[in-house]
């Protein structure tokens, strides 16, 4: 910190002292200035130690923090965005998508409209746009007779050429609804990756500089029901499917105590494991490339199919996957504060890299059995 002028001495160096020739009023007149200085320099230190502390605690996952960079007029910098995901705003997704009220979202009921409102209005208030030639973020279709919902918004880059080049960061938030009298929440699965994919649309629109390529942030519905959702919004793309560069899934990431990630899709890119391990290491997670018959389970597989690369994010299965059981309280927050920092650090990478991510042929060797 620079003090006012600039000049904190006064008088001429010489070797260890400092020579004056003023008289003594001139003599206490310097040493009050070098006082005055010294309490400047000290303060600035122990805020630089307390600012220093607030970083750390953030990185740990113990509280959520927007930790302001100098010169940025309060946004964080675009080397740690990752610190705005919000632990808190993340577990009231949760509580909110699977309590019983929406019971358990059933692709079409009345009660996915309901969540899918509340998903639109947190994605606008936090300044996200629907996608090109929308005028709502909402896009319903029929499913059986009954109107389904997905839920798209967009962060459009800043580059002249590659913003017209398209990340989707997607996750579902339908579940299985109501059986025989009892409410499946799918508080895991998923609303954990529903409220990862919000938290890190809203960090990178409020945290963050423009990034170079555009965002579509997907909300799907009907995944449970056969991918119907990603299936229904890839053929009636807001943007040409050739511009779509890569897609990531959010998809269960919260019922881990081990500060472990499972990841799939890094065959169909060279580039994404580096990618990967070295956002992972970052954020104080460790990623395993595994479960290849993953592939074919989740929203993601839609885009496989269109050799479009991938990346899916996800927790092993655990006794309460599909079932009464998989109920907010038993989510992990750390663990969905890790995941959501991850994903937003390698979205910020795809973004901003000079060449799109090339898709590798015959990259995923993927077993026959699926996740039930």
């Amino acid at each position: 910190m620079r003090t006012e002028g600039g000049n904190r001495g006064g008088g001429v160096r010489s070797g260890k002292g400092v020579r004056s020739d003023r008289g003594d009023g001139e003599r206490v007149s310097w040493l009050r200035r070098f006082a005055n200085a010294f309490r400047v320099w000290t303060v600035a230190v122990v805020f630089a130690g307390i600012c220093a502390a607030a970083s750390g605690f953030a990185e740990s996952g113990a509280a959520p923090a927007c930790v302001p960079a100098a010169g940025r007029g309060g946004v964080a910098s675009k080397d740690a965005p990752e610190l705005c995901i919000d632990g808190a705003a993340l577990m009231r997704h949760v509580e909110t998508l699977a309590r019983p009220e929406l019971k358990g979202r059933d692709t079409g009921s009345p009660e996915e409209k309901v969540a899918a409102e509340y998903l639109a209005r947190e994605l606008t208030d936090a300044g996200l746009m629907p996608p090109p030639d929308w005028t709502s973020p909402i896009q319903p279709f029929d499913f059986k007779g009954s109107p389904a919902h997905n839920v798209v918004v967009c962060l459009r880059g800043d580059d002249p050429v590659l913003r017209e080049e398209w990340i989707v960061v997607g996750a579902h938030f339908d579940h299985l609804g109501e059986r025989k009298g009892q409410v499946y929440p799918g508080a895991d699965d998923n609303a954990s990756g529903v409220a990862g994919v919000i938290e890190t649309a809203r960090a990178l629109r409020k945290c963050a500089p423009p990034l170079k390529r555009s965002i579509l942030f997907c909300f799907f519905t009907g995944e449970e029901r056969g991918f119907v959702g990603s299936r229904h919004f890839l053929n009636t793309s807001p943007v040409p499917k050739s511009r779509i560069v890569a897609m990531l899934n959010a998809d269960m990431i919260s019922r881990d105590d081990t500060r472990t990630i499972h990841v799939v899709g890094t065959q169909t890119c060279d580039a994404f494991a580096a990618v990967v391990e070295a956002g992972a290491a970052r954020v104080g997670l460790k990623a395993v490339f595994d479960h290849p018959e993953w592939t074919y389970q989740s929203d993601h597989y839609v885009f496989f199919s269109e050799k479009i690369p991938f990346l899916y994010f996800g927790v092993e299965d655990h006794p309460d996957y599909h079932r009464p059981t998989d109920t907010p309280e038993k989510t992990n927050q750390d663990q969905m504060e890790r995941v959501s920092r991850l994903m937003l650090v390698v979205v910020q990478n795809l973004a901003d890299a000079p060449r799109r991510p090339a898709w590798r042929e015959g990259g995923v060797e993927a077993a026959d059995k699926p996740r039930e």
